[in-house]
């Protein structure tokens, strides 16, 4: 008889972004989005080390066009820094972190993209 027993690491204090405001800039909008004149929201799942590091991103609803649902996970994942999650005696966890961007092509010519929390 096998038993797998899984423990729920109860949080005391969720993984909080420290550096959001720099995560994109209107130079991220990828190339051939822009060029198709693609626009729309990626709602996205980050998973954080206990060293506050995203280590994967998993799309949760895509924007439909891949190179904005891609281009998403990649920048997030190289660029985002989070105080990391703890538990209840106080140390450091994995955890995760999900939020959305808009991809928006203001006026037809210029990327804004934003995050939501």
């Amino acid at each position: 008889m096998f038993m797998a027993v899984v423990s729920a690491v109860s949080l005391a204090a969720p993984a909080i972004p420290t550096n959001w405001p720099v995560w994109f800039s209107e130079e991220d909008y990828p190339a051939v989005a822009r060029s198709q004149g693609a626009q729309g929201s990626v709602t996205y799942e980050l998973m954080i080390d206990a060293a506050g590091k995203p280590t994967s991103c998993q799309i949760e609803e895509s924007s439909g066009n891949s190179a904005l649902d891609e281009a998403t996970c990649k920048i997030i994942t190289k660029r985002a820094r989070f105080k990391p999650a703890s538990d209840s005696t106080g140390k450091h966890v994995s955890s995760t972190f999900s939020s959305r961007v808009a991809w928006t092509l203001p006026g037809g010519r210029t990327a804004s993209p934003t995050i939501a929390w």
